[in-house]
């Protein structure tokens, strides 16, 4: 059997573009992310959905995506009403804490994020004030957002 001479010239061309085709899938990057409530009562961290930077995702890029991406990343999971918080987020956030917040607590809440397997790449995202009411309905416990920590005074829970 004879061997076209023009594919031995293919060879390495071939064999680069295998290997390069491997290493875009391996070159992804993942974006862990962490809410965190800081009030005067203390600092609680929940975790969020993580974020994969993809394509050629070095830790250079990684540091750059990160924090540009992070907004838009968790308006999909937490809703649009982000910086500041309000609306759907706002009531998303306080489910996520399960703790009431008032006023005078001045809850904060911050994202961190860090890429994996990158030293040094991390950083933190101011979002805004959050206050929540916790209600005791039987033996479950629902929270609702004080829309912009307004309110000093807890409302009452009206059943009707």
């Amino acid at each position: 059997m004879q061997v076209n001479a023009g594919v031995w010239y293919m060879l390495p061309f071939l064999l680069y573009t295998f290997h390069s085709a491997g290493r875009v899938n391996c070159a992804t990057r993942k974006c862990s992310m962490s809410a965190i409530l800081n009030s005067t009562t203390g600092i609680s961290t929940q975790n969020l959905p993580d974020y994969i930077v993809t394509g050629n995702a070095r830790c250079a890029q990684a540091a750059i995506r990160c924090p540009l991406d992070l907004l838009n990343h968790l308006m999909v999971h937490l809703g649009s009403s982000l910086a500041p918080i309000s609306g759907d987020a706002a009531q998303k956030l306080c489910t996520l804490f399960k703790q009431e917040v008032t006023h005078a607590n001045q809850g904060r809440v911050f994202v961190q994020w860090s890429a994996d397997k990158c030293p040094n790449t991390n950083g933190t995202t101011y979002l805004g004030n959050l206050c929540c009411w916790k209600y005791d309905i039987g033996s479950t416990q629902t929270y609702i957002p004080n829309a912009g920590c307004q309110d000093t005074v807890k409302p009452t829970a009206q059943i009707l």
